[in-house]
Protein backbone atom coordinates (compact mmCIF):
# COMPACT_ATOMS: atom_id res chain seq x y z
CA UNK A 1 0.00 0.00 0.00
CA UNK A 2 1.48 3.42 -0.64
CA UNK A 3 -0.09 6.85 0.70
CA UNK A 4 0.64 10.38 1.36
CA UNK A 5 -2.06 10.44 3.94
CA UNK A 6 -4.41 8.01 5.09
CA UNK A 7 -5.54 4.87 4.15
CA UNK A 8 -7.91 2.17 5.36
CA UNK A 9 -9.64 -1.24 4.12
CA UNK A 10 -12.98 0.72 3.92
CA UNK A 11 -12.58 4.18 4.01
CA UNK A 12 -9.83 6.34 3.86
CA UNK A 13 -10.48 10.00 4.63
CA UNK A 14 -13.43 9.96 6.84
CA UNK A 15 -14.32 13.89 7.09
CA UNK A 16 -17.41 14.45 9.34
CA UNK A 17 -21.15 15.13 8.50
CA UNK A 18 -24.24 17.38 9.80
CA UNK A 19 -26.28 17.50 12.60
CA UNK A 20 -28.91 15.71 11.33
CA UNK A 21 -26.65 13.25 9.69
CA UNK A 22 -23.53 12.27 11.26
CA UNK A 23 -20.52 10.33 9.73
CA UNK A 24 -21.07 6.83 10.19
CA UNK A 25 -19.19 3.40 9.75
CA UNK A 26 -21.16 0.72 11.08
CA UNK A 27 -21.39 -3.12 10.69
CA UNK A 28 -17.60 -3.39 8.71
CA UNK A 29 -15.42 -5.99 9.03
CA UNK A 30 -11.86 -6.47 7.68
CA UNK A 31 -10.36 -9.45 6.93
CA UNK A 32 -7.63 -7.60 4.19
CA UNK A 33 -3.77 -7.67 5.09
CA UNK A 34 -1.96 -3.91 4.88
CA UNK A 35 1.60 -3.40 4.35
CA UNK A 36 2.75 0.26 4.19
CA UNK A 37 6.16 0.88 2.64
CA UNK A 38 6.34 4.60 2.98
CA UNK A 39 8.40 6.50 5.83
CA UNK A 40 5.77 9.38 6.60
CA UNK A 41 4.91 8.90 9.99
CA UNK A 42 2.15 11.09 9.81
CA UNK A 43 0.74 8.76 7.44
CA UNK A 44 -2.63 7.64 8.73
CA UNK A 45 -2.90 3.46 8.22
CA UNK A 46 -6.50 1.98 9.77
CA UNK A 47 -7.98 -1.57 9.71
CA UNK A 48 -11.25 -0.14 8.63
CA UNK A 49 -10.70 3.98 8.65
CA UNK A 50 -7.41 5.58 8.08
CA UNK A 51 -8.44 9.67 9.19
CA UNK A 52 -10.78 11.12 10.40
CA UNK A 53 -11.66 14.92 11.19
CA UNK A 54 -14.50 16.08 13.19
CA UNK A 55 -14.30 20.34 13.64
CA UNK A 56 -17.64 20.51 14.71
CA UNK A 57 -20.12 19.74 17.03
CA UNK A 58 -21.88 17.59 14.86
CA UNK A 59 -20.56 14.07 16.33
CA UNK A 60 -18.71 10.93 13.96
CA UNK A 61 -18.93 7.44 15.02
CA UNK A 62 -17.43 4.20 14.38
CA UNK A 63 -18.96 1.26 15.81
CA UNK A 64 -19.60 -2.66 15.04
CA UNK A 65 -16.65 -2.99 13.58
CA UNK A 66 -13.99 -5.97 13.23
CA UNK A 67 -10.41 -6.26 11.91
CA UNK A 68 -8.96 -9.31 11.39
CA UNK A 69 -6.08 -8.42 9.11
CA UNK A 70 -2.44 -8.13 10.00
CA UNK A 71 -1.14 -4.25 9.52
CA UNK A 72 2.73 -3.56 9.18
CA UNK A 73 4.37 0.26 8.63
CA UNK A 74 7.47 -0.57 10.21
CA UNK A 75 9.47 2.22 9.15
CA UNK A 76 6.37 5.12 8.94
CA UNK A 77 2.90 5.86 9.56
CA UNK A 78 0.48 5.88 12.49
CA UNK A 79 -1.74 2.80 12.60
CA UNK A 80 -4.59 1.46 14.27
CA UNK A 81 -6.32 -1.83 14.18
CA UNK A 82 -9.75 -0.41 13.34
CA UNK A 83 -8.97 3.69 12.82
CA UNK A 84 -5.07 5.10 12.17
CA UNK A 85 -5.60 8.43 13.43
CA UNK A 86 -8.37 11.08 14.41
CA UNK A 87 -8.66 14.49 15.00
CA UNK A 88 -10.70 17.57 16.96
CA UNK A 89 -13.22 16.29 18.69
CA UNK A 90 -16.80 14.24 18.84
CA UNK A 91 -15.69 10.79 17.65
CA UNK A 92 -16.85 7.83 18.72
CA UNK A 93 -15.50 4.75 18.11
CA UNK A 94 -17.62 1.98 19.97
CA UNK A 95 -18.46 -1.62 19.78
CA UNK A 96 -15.62 -2.82 17.83
CA UNK A 97 -12.32 -5.16 17.73
CA UNK A 98 -9.41 -6.10 16.25
CA UNK A 99 -7.98 -9.42 16.33
CA UNK A 100 -5.14 -8.42 13.55
CA UNK A 101 -1.29 -8.16 15.20
CA UNK A 102 -0.12 -4.59 14.51
CA UNK A 103 3.22 -3.84 14.05
CA UNK A 104 4.46 0.40 13.72
CA UNK A 105 7.33 2.16 14.17
CA UNK A 106 5.21 4.82 16.41
CA UNK A 107 2.05 5.35 17.13
CA UNK A 108 -0.02 2.30 17.15
CA UNK A 109 -2.82 0.67 19.35
CA UNK A 110 -5.10 -1.74 19.12
CA UNK A 111 -8.26 0.33 18.35
CA UNK A 112 -6.47 3.68 17.56
CA UNK A 113 -2.96 4.51 16.41
CA UNK A 114 -2.97 8.16 17.64
CA UNK A 115 -5.88 11.15 18.66
CA UNK A 116 -4.36 14.90 19.29
CA UNK A 117 -7.16 17.59 20.76
CA UNK A 118 -5.19 20.00 18.35
CA UNK A 119 -9.28 21.51 18.48
CA UNK A 120 -9.61 22.06 22.59
CA UNK A 121 -13.50 21.99 22.95
CA UNK A 122 -15.74 19.90 24.18
CA UNK A 123 -17.07 17.05 23.79
CA UNK A 124 -14.23 14.87 23.70
CA UNK A 125 -13.81 12.22 21.50
CA UNK A 126 -14.67 8.67 22.89
CA UNK A 127 -13.07 4.89 22.66
CA UNK A 128 -16.09 2.57 24.31
CA UNK A 129 -16.43 -1.09 24.60
CA UNK A 130 -13.80 -1.70 22.39
CA UNK A 131 -11.71 -5.65 22.40
CA UNK A 132 -8.37 -5.45 21.10
CA UNK A 133 -7.10 -9.51 20.83
CA UNK A 134 -4.10 -8.72 18.43
CA UNK A 135 -0.17 -8.45 19.63
CA UNK A 136 0.71 -4.58 18.77
CA UNK A 137 4.46 -3.66 18.74
CA UNK A 138 6.09 -0.20 17.99
CA UNK A 139 9.07 1.56 19.23
CA UNK A 140 7.43 3.94 20.86
CA UNK A 141 3.53 5.21 21.59
CA UNK A 142 2.23 1.12 21.87
CA UNK A 143 -1.08 1.47 23.57
CA UNK A 144 -3.29 -1.82 23.88
CA UNK A 145 -5.70 -0.05 23.17
CA UNK A 146 -4.62 3.72 21.61
CA UNK A 147 -1.42 4.66 20.87
CA UNK A 148 -1.76 8.40 21.64
CA UNK A 149 -4.94 9.60 23.17
CA UNK A 150 -4.49 13.42 24.16
CA UNK A 151 -7.72 15.48 25.43
CA UNK A 152 -7.44 18.79 26.45
CA UNK A 153 -9.73 19.48 30.06
CA UNK A 154 -8.86 23.75 30.13
CA UNK A 155 -12.14 23.01 27.60
CA UNK A 156 -14.22 20.38 28.83
CA UNK A 157 -12.42 18.16 26.16
CA UNK A 158 -11.01 15.40 28.01
CA UNK A 159 -10.89 11.51 25.93
CA UNK A 160 -12.16 8.54 27.13
CA UNK A 161 -11.70 4.45 27.57
CA UNK A 162 -14.53 3.13 29.07
CA UNK A 163 -15.28 -0.68 29.27
CA UNK A 164 -13.04 -1.46 26.84
CA UNK A 165 -11.04 -4.74 27.30
CA UNK A 166 -6.76 -4.71 26.46
CA UNK A 167 -5.99 -8.38 26.10
CA UNK A 168 -3.21 -8.44 22.83
CA UNK A 169 0.09 -8.16 24.39
CA UNK A 170 1.61 -4.72 23.70
CA UNK A 171 5.85 -4.84 22.94
CA UNK A 172 7.36 -1.38 22.99
CA UNK A 173 10.99 -0.55 22.48
CA UNK A 174 10.59 2.78 25.28
CA UNK A 175 8.71 1.51 28.36
CA UNK A 176 7.84 4.88 29.24
CA UNK A 177 5.22 5.25 26.54
CA UNK A 178 4.45 1.69 26.72
CA UNK A 179 1.05 0.85 28.33
CA UNK A 180 -1.93 -1.27 28.94
CA UNK A 181 -4.31 0.99 27.20
CA UNK A 182 -2.62 4.09 25.98
CA UNK A 183 1.06 4.65 25.32
CA UNK A 184 1.05 8.07 25.69
CA UNK A 185 -1.80 10.37 26.81
CA UNK A 186 -3.20 13.27 28.10
CA UNK A 187 -6.30 14.10 29.87
CA UNK A 188 -7.61 10.58 29.62
CA UNK A 189 -10.14 8.91 32.02
CA UNK A 190 -10.23 5.25 31.94
CA UNK A 191 -12.90 3.14 33.35
CA UNK A 192 -14.76 0.22 33.85
CA UNK A 193 -12.61 -1.74 31.64
CA UNK A 194 -10.21 -5.11 31.98
CA UNK A 195 -6.97 -6.24 30.61
CA UNK A 196 -4.97 -9.14 30.54
CA UNK A 197 -1.79 -7.77 28.19
CA UNK A 198 0.52 -8.44 30.82
CA UNK A 199 1.86 -11.29 32.92
CA UNK A 200 0.87 -9.30 36.13
CA UNK A 201 -1.19 -7.08 36.75
CA UNK A 202 0.10 -3.18 36.27
CA UNK A 203 0.12 -1.09 39.42
CA UNK A 204 -0.27 2.08 37.59
CA UNK A 205 -3.70 1.25 36.31
CA UNK A 206 -5.75 1.55 39.61
CA UNK A 207 -9.13 -0.56 40.34
CA UNK A 208 -11.73 2.01 39.91
CA UNK A 209 -10.04 2.64 35.67
CA UNK A 210 -10.11 -1.27 35.11
CA UNK A 211 -9.81 -4.80 36.42
CA UNK A 212 -6.41 -7.06 35.78
CA UNK A 213 -7.90 -10.51 34.40
CA UNK A 214 -5.58 -13.17 34.45
CA UNK A 215 -5.10 -15.10 30.94
CA UNK A 216 -4.42 -18.47 32.96
CA UNK A 217 -7.73 -17.80 34.75
CA UNK A 218 -9.27 -17.17 31.04
CA UNK A 219 -8.19 -20.68 29.41
CA UNK A 220 -9.34 -22.59 32.98
CA UNK A 221 -12.78 -21.23 32.47
CA UNK A 222 -12.95 -21.58 28.67
CA UNK A 223 -12.61 -25.34 29.52
CA UNK A 224 -15.09 -25.62 32.07
CA UNK A 225 -18.40 -26.61 31.14
CA UNK A 226 -21.96 -26.78 33.50
CA UNK A 227 -21.28 -30.58 34.19
CA UNK A 228 -17.64 -30.08 35.53
CA UNK A 229 -17.88 -26.87 36.72
CA UNK A 230 -18.03 -26.16 41.02
CA UNK A 231 -17.97 -22.88 42.79
CA UNK A 232 -15.83 -24.14 45.49
CA UNK A 233 -12.83 -24.95 42.99
CA UNK A 234 -13.60 -23.00 40.22
CA UNK A 235 -15.73 -19.78 41.78
CA UNK A 236 -13.38 -17.68 42.11
CA UNK A 237 -11.41 -17.79 38.29
CA UNK A 238 -14.80 -17.26 37.41
CA UNK A 239 -15.27 -13.91 39.28
CA UNK A 240 -11.63 -12.88 38.25
CA UNK A 241 -12.71 -13.27 34.30
CA UNK A 242 -16.13 -11.82 34.82
CA UNK A 243 -14.74 -8.06 34.33
CA UNK A 244 -13.36 -9.05 30.66
CA UNK A 245 -16.35 -11.61 29.38
CA UNK A 246 -18.93 -8.70 30.58
CA UNK A 247 -17.26 -6.88 27.38
CA UNK A 248 -16.90 -9.94 25.10
CA UNK A 249 -20.56 -9.97 25.34
CA UNK A 250 -21.40 -7.29 24.78
CA UNK A 251 -18.89 -7.25 21.38
CA UNK A 252 -21.19 -10.76 20.86
CA UNK A 253 -17.99 -12.46 21.14
CA UNK A 254 -19.12 -15.73 22.12
CA UNK A 255 -15.65 -17.06 24.04
CA UNK A 256 -16.40 -16.86 27.54
CA UNK A 257 -20.09 -15.60 26.72
CA UNK A 258 -22.11 -17.92 29.33
CA UNK A 259 -20.11 -17.03 32.23
CA UNK A 260 -23.54 -16.02 33.98
CA UNK A 261 -24.58 -19.78 33.25
CA UNK A 262 -21.38 -21.45 34.53
CA UNK A 263 -21.55 -19.30 37.75
CA UNK A 264 -24.83 -20.39 38.32
CA UNK A 265 -24.25 -23.89 37.40
CA UNK A 266 -21.54 -23.84 39.76
CA UNK A 267 -23.77 -22.70 42.55
CA UNK A 268 -26.31 -25.58 42.21
CA UNK A 269 -23.87 -28.17 42.08
CA UNK A 270 -22.36 -27.19 45.38
CA UNK A 271 -25.72 -26.02 47.14
CA UNK A 272 -26.74 -29.86 45.78
CA UNK A 273 -24.08 -31.64 47.18
CA UNK A 274 -24.07 -29.52 50.69
CA UNK A 275 -27.89 -30.39 50.98
CA UNK A 276 -26.46 -34.29 50.46
CA UNK A 277 -24.10 -33.84 52.76
CA UNK A 278 -26.74 -32.82 55.47
CA UNK A 279 -28.94 -35.45 54.23
CA UNK A 280 -26.33 -38.16 54.88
Amino acid sequence: MSTKTAAGAVVGYLYQGTTDAPARVAGCTSKVNITYTGTNTSASIGGLVGYCNTNKISNTVIENCVNHGTIKAENGGTVGGIIGSMSSRNICVQNSTNYGDITAKTNVGGILGSHNEYYPQDPGCKIISCYNAGTITGQTNAGGIAGVFKGNTSNDAGVEITDCYSAGTVNGSDTATTGVFAGYSEDLTISGSAYSCTAAADESITEDQASYVSAANIEAVKKLTVDTVTKINDGEAILNVAPAAEIMAILEDDNLANIDSLYNAAVAVDKFYSQECREW
